[in-house]
């Protein structure tokens, strides 16, 4: 069998650009990653932020009850438990928003793990369609 420089060549750029698929997907999934944990950290600190947000109004409701004398009345109760019950709805509202991102990210992850995968069958194809082509492409100047 006679040595092909053009399937060599063939050969090398097919894997080349499956191993730089390859390193492109695993920097991809680095980034999404990071993307991730600072979601994470953000939604984190939202959380904080309403928490604290409810302590202060919570407070606020306690000395204006405290301020008139009824700090131990109905409408300051009411007032605490609301601002309590505005607080856990949106910190539920939050959560769900987190879970949906990880669903878009689970998502968004699946179709660049299918769109590698078609990349490397091709390239897998391409690769064994160079070596089972029985017909070797000829020059303009060898006409077979």
């Amino acid at each position: 069998m006679a040595f092909d420089p053009f399937t060599t060549i063939a050969v090398i750029g097919t894997v080349s650009s499956l191993v730089e698929g390859s390193k492109a997907r695993s920097e991809q999934r680095k980034a999404m990653r990071l993307q991730e944990k600072r979601r994470e950290l953000q939604m984190k600190r939202e959380q904080l932020s309403q928490i604290r947000q409810g302590m202060i109004q919570r407070a606020q409701v306690i000395a204006a009850g405290a301020a008139t004398g009824a700090s131990e009345s109905s409408a300051v109760q009411g007032g605490t438990a609301s601002v309590q019950s505005q607080v856990a709805g949106n910190l539920s509202f939050m959560s769900q928003i987190q879970s949906i991102d990880e669903g878009v990210q689970q998502a968004s992850q699946d179709a660049q793990s299918a769109a590698g995968r078609a990349q490397l069958y091709g390239g897998i194809a391409s690769l064994g369609a160079q070596f089972a082509s029985p017909n070797k492409p000829t020059s303009p100047t060898n006409k077979g």
